[in-house]
């Protein structure tokens, strides 16, 4: 319940102790509709979150609205801050509470604490000690950290207080940075957002006389929106990476964020001062992914109940919807993808793809891009192969397309990894080739992420290249990967020799750096015996956050007796 009393004792103590005072506190008083808050909680005890916002609104005559292309911008699920002007002070941090949580759940508010006493609000909010301002704020912090941690969404309203009427306009004050260093902490990506909003004259007046009276005078705002819409307009979203690089002091990225917030109310185009990426497309429906597997083509099961799925592109499916979502979700958590809500493209109408499915909790759990090379070059060219996109093909390949299989886009979304799901993918690829025996080798690029540092991928291109490299130059980098002179002495004095010490000698040198190598390259080298997998060249990928990818080829017959046994014989519809 709303208790005026108690929070002027707390915000004002001695506010009793002059007769200046004491009117002060009748005037609050007076406009604080105490009785009537308190009443409107008591007729409703059955409400509480959300519901309660939308019965209050209901109360207001209150309302917001979000176009379409904003509410895209809003992610569905996965950490995120959630930062925004505060024009109003109450009621708008309720709309956007409500808002978000109409796309997921798990989301909370930083609320000032006159929201906090309203019971039936507690469950949106971030717990406040309301007697002890340097309490509350660790306490609010180290829940915030949970709350990202476990991959929630917080609002916050960097300001710490109600926007007031300035020679500007109305804005807020000075952003706080405390949501900087939130960002940095837990690596969470922030969404700017802005509030088309207002107090009334009376308030602003106020405030100007005295500010906390201004503050104690927000309750009586609520009652002055009747018929109000409010409007919610969001930007896109600023990676973590860009807040955990970038070189502007705590208050003048704070200050570049405010700035572009208030942008968003004007309809001119502004280019943000730092980058930025579309939010992952919300998910696709879940029952409709399930109907639309019942028509492509069932490999097998898993012994946990995993399925296996050959799928073939269709337009406007749910199915390559959500796999091009969680891909470029997979992707971005390695510090890779495409920036875009989804990463799908022309290549993925003609390949076919291997879909490892959980039909159980109905989602896609991990997948393979597959094109054989000569029935794609048949029906559409040399230029519809993915290879050709990153690589200049030489003739010396052709010989070899005709009974190649390319791979790409290999992933395993992360509520996976630690399972077998990359072993369960590899059992669907054994099961395709086994079906077509045609197939003597897969080429196809493995990804090494921009995340790693400079000298970690000099390292690791120059020991495959020093190790694996193919004599034969099939195919050149359009944007090759240049390796230094300094790491090229390391690779020709270390990775010269036997494959085992020399491996050893690479993983020493990026655990020295606190890197690790990416699990791909290790996996497909010990495929095979004899050099069965080789490095044909390495290329910058710009459309990939700069990714490289390391172009390979695996010719099957050098696949080890015991993988050949384990992944390409004897398949069943059931894996052992």
């Amino acid at each position: 319940m709303l208790d005026i009393e108690a929070t002027l004792k707390t915000k004002f103590p001695t506010l009793d102790h002059t007769t200046k005072g004491r009117l002060a506190k009748k005037f609050i008083k007076r406009f604080a509709h105490e009785d009537e808050i308190n009443s409107f909680i008591r007729q409703h005890p059955h409400l509480e979150g959300s519901a309660f916002i939308h019965k209050a609104f209901e109360h207001f005559d209150f309302s917001y609205n979000i176009n379409s292309a904003s509410r895209k911008n809003i992610p569905a699920q996965g950490r995120v801050i959630i930062v925004a002007n505060h024009p109003i002070g109450t009621l708008d941090g309720m709309a956007l509470v409500d808002m978000v949580r109409s796309i997921r759940k798990d989301v909370k508010v930083v609320a000032n604490d006159l929201l906090y006493q309203v019971d039936p609000l507690k469950s949106c909010f971030f717990p406040i000690n309301n007697m002890s301002a340097t309490a509350s704020h660790k306490t609010q912090f180290k829940a915030m950290v949970a709350a990202l941690e476990s991959d929630q969404a917080v609002i916050i309203f960097p300001a710490g207080e109600v926007s007031r009427l300035s020679r500007k306009g109305i804005k807020d004050a000075a952003w706080k940075t405390g949501f900087l260093k939130l960002a940095k902490k837990t690596h969470s990506p922030i969404l700017p957002l802005h509030i088309e909003a207002r107090n009334s004259a009376f308030f602003y007046g106020m405030s100007m006389l005295y500010k906390p009276l201004g503050s104690m005078l927000l309750v009586n705002e609520m009652f002055n929106k009747n018929g109000r819409t409010i409007g919610l307009t969001t930007g896109k979203l600023i990676p973590s990476q860009v807040i955990e690089n970038c070189s502007l002091t705590l208050p003048h990225l704070a200050n570049k964020i405010r700035e572009s917030v208030y942008q968003l109310k004007s309809k001119k185009i502004h280019t943000p001062p730092f980058k930025t990426v579309d939010t992952i497309s919300h998910p696709a429906c879940r029952q409709s992914m399930r109907m639309e597997l019942e028509s492509q083509q069932h490999l097998l099961t898993t012994p946990t109940g995993l399925d296996l799925y050959i799928v073939d592109y269709v337009a406007d499916s749910a199915l390559m919807h959500e796999l091009g979502r969680i891909r470029e979700l997979t992707f971005r958590a390695v510090g890779e993808g495409t920036g875009t809500c989804w990463d799908l493209d022309q290549y993925d109408r003609h390949y076919r793809h291997l879909i490892l499915w959980d039909d159980a909790k109905l989602e896609i759990v991990g997948g393979y891009r597959l094109g054989e090379c000569q029935k794609l070059i048949e029906t559409y060219g040399q230029e519809s192969l993915y290879a050709n996109h990153m690589f200049n093909l030489n003739k010396s390949i052709e010989p070899y397309l005709a009974n190649t299989l390319e791979l790409g886009r290999c992933f395993v979304q992360p509520k996976y990894w630690g399972t077998r799901a990359l072993d369960y993918l590899w059992y669907g690829m054994g099961n395709y080739l086994a079906q077509n025996p045609q197939i003597k080798y897969l080429i196809g690029s493995i990804s090494l992420s921009n995340s790693y540092s400079q000298s970690a991928r000099e390292l690791i291109v120059s020991y495959y290249n020093t190790q694996m490299g193919m004599d034969e130059q099939l195919a050149n980098a359009k944007c090759p990967f240049v390796v230094s002179d300094e790491i090229q002495k390391i690779a020709d004095k270390e990775f010269t020799g036997e494959y085992k010490t020399s491996f050893k000698r690479l993983n020493a040198r990026l655990e020295a750096q606190g890197e690790k190598l990416p699990m791909l390259f290790k996996q497909y080298v010990e495929l095979c015996d004899d050099k069965g997998t080789q490095f044909i060249d390495f290329n910058v990928a710009s459309d990939f956050c700069d990714a490289i990818g390391a172009l390979i080829m695996i010719d099957l017959d050098k696949v080890k007796p015991n993988k050949k046994a384990r992944y390409l014989n004897g398949f069943s519809k059931k894996v052992a």
